[in-house]
């Protein structure tokens, strides 16, 4: 479990263990949602006062600027291909290509069992 998740749960919840703390986020935010809230992710919605904070020292006239770019690159790639979260990267980098939105959403895939359910609830006549 993520330390932020930890920090966030443990700031916005008054009870006096862990596992009170999380079942009382997982029935304000984690209703009709997989498991993986309030244990692995947190929604949107959630009141944060924790994130992480990704900190790449640029120095002048180096070339750390083209190798972050390019490890940007090659690290959305793989989280698109596994499904995972913070896709963020990859979009930008597709919108750079100018594709359409539907286009874009052709090439995500979505592994998620809450999504899969949701869509079959959808499907459903």
């Amino acid at each position: 479990m993520c330390h932020a998740i930890r920090q966030n749960v443990g700031a916005n919840e008054s009870a006096f263990d862990w596992k009170e703390k999380f079942d009382k986020t997982k029935e304000k935010y984690g209703k009709g949602t997989s498991d993986m809230i309030p244990y692995w992710c947190l929604p949107d919605e959630y009141p944060f006062k924790y994130q992480i904070e990704r900190i790449v020292p640029m120095y002048p006239f180096g070339q750390d600027k083209t190798k972050y770019d390019r490890l940007i690159n090659v690290l959305a790639l793989y989280r698109l291909t596994l499904g995972q979260p913070r896709q963020e990267e990859m979009i930008a980098i597709l919108q750079r290509e100018d594709l359409s939105k539907e286009q874009m959403e052709e090439l995500f895939f979505d592994l998620s069992p809450y999504s899969r359910n949701k869509k079959k609830q959808t499907l459903q006549w």
